[in-house]
């Protein structure tokens, strides 16, 4: 799995859609309630997939890997949030609001913390979440090793198993988060270790006459888990109502997307790979392009009417935000790619050294 895999950037991207999608929803729509029960779910799966244990043999090798190709993103997505909470501070100072200063180092400290729900954070929890993620399947792969069990991949699922109930556990006690969304990467894990586990199931395409029951199974559990529990799944928030109706709706989600994925091709395709192939870039500016797009329509697009106009606008809101994300992608990946020679350089003349 060193190349790149198609359909699953093409999951990814239907994935980012569904991240700029729930964000235009109400809490308790039907679609946010089913799109929020798999959506991040399904990018940890995704994840797990392309774990390569044997490339991350010492951990030394994936902190450097991942710091690449996941932090260097992070610092620069930060310092597009730090521009515009600038923007918007010297608006509000203008207008005589006091302290702005002081919010904005609370912001800058707040990339180092990451402590989600308070003023120390900024907001791209996912990709801190997805770094600690990695780092707990590195402990558990090579924990299981050390052990020495007869079957990796069983020891593996226990391993994950145990952390997410801890994570659960956790969040049932409703205690304070935790720096770098750590409280959610415990439950992560396990979403992580099972696309890690069952990556060779979908080397063929997933049968057509199970993607009915993927989507059924889906919203059924999802929609069993709200009216039972009274939760919306947000796993921000540390919402996962009854874990095993969480579980079981997001792995038919996770099941759905994927099936999907491997069947879309043309034009629509190549739009989806797209945003998959730039996933980290999409997720970090979608707040702010749907808020731009707020903007620039005067709020026309708001909630507001029938549930089938509410969606059509929803619908335009997401392809406005997403063509809006593109425009400034070039910008991105050159501010990244600035932030990588530098490292390469660093690393070059610690070589000579």
């Amino acid at each position: 799995m060193g190349n790149r895999i198609k359909w699953l950037d093409i999951a990814k991207g239907m994935g980012i859609v569904s991240v700029f999608w729930g964000h235009t929803l109400f809490k308790d729509e039907i679609w946010r309630i089913w799109i929020y029960s798999f959506h991040m779910p399904l990018f940890f799966f995704l994840s797990g997939i392309t774990y390569n244990e044997i490339k991350y043999d010492k951990i030394k090798k994936l902190l450097i890997a991942k710091s690449k190709s996941i932090l260097i993103p992070y610092i620069v997505l930060c310092a597009i949030e730090l521009i515009d909470s600038f923007l918007t501070l010297l608006y509000k100072s203008f207008y005589g609001e006091k302290n702005t200063c002081f919010i904005l180092i609370k912001k800058i400290i707040g990339i180092i913390i990451g402590l989600r729900g308070t003023d120390w954070y900024c907001a791209f929890w996912f990709l801190l979440c997805i770094f600690v993620v990695y780092v707990f399947m590195y402990v558990i792969i090579n924990s299981v090793r050390k052990i020495k069990l007869y079957s990796i991949k069983i020891g593996v699922f226990c391993g994950s198993v145990f952390m997410a109930t801890g994570g659960i556990v956790y969040a049932r006690l409703r205690l304070p988060y935790l720096p770098w969304a750590i409280d959610i990467a415990l439950v992560a894990v396990f979403f992580t270790a099972l696309g890690w586990e069952t990556k060779m199931l979908f080397v063929n395409r997933i049968d057509s006459k199970l993607m009915l029951l993927f989507a059924v199974g889906s919203i059924g559990f999802s929609l069993l888990n709200y009216y039972r529990s009274g939760v919306s799944i947000d796993m921000y928030s540390n919402r996962y109502g009854y874990s095993i109706f969480f579980v079981l709706s997001a792995v038919f989600g996770i099941s759905f997307v994927i099936a999907v994925a491997q069947r879309i091709n043309g034009r629509w395709g190549g739009i989806l790979e797209h945003i998959g192939k730039n996933s980290l870039y999409y997720y970090g500016v979608n707040v702010l392009t749907l808020k731009i797009v707020g903007i620039l329509t005067f709020g026309l697009l708001n909630d507001g009417g029938r549930e089938c106009v509410v969606l059509m606008k929803c619908f335009v809101k997401v392809v406005l935000a997403i063509g809006i994300s593109s425009m400034f992608l070039p910008g991105f990946n050159m501010a990244r790619n600035f932030l990588l020679d530098i490292i390469k350089k660093m690393e070059k003349r610690s070589k000579i050294k």
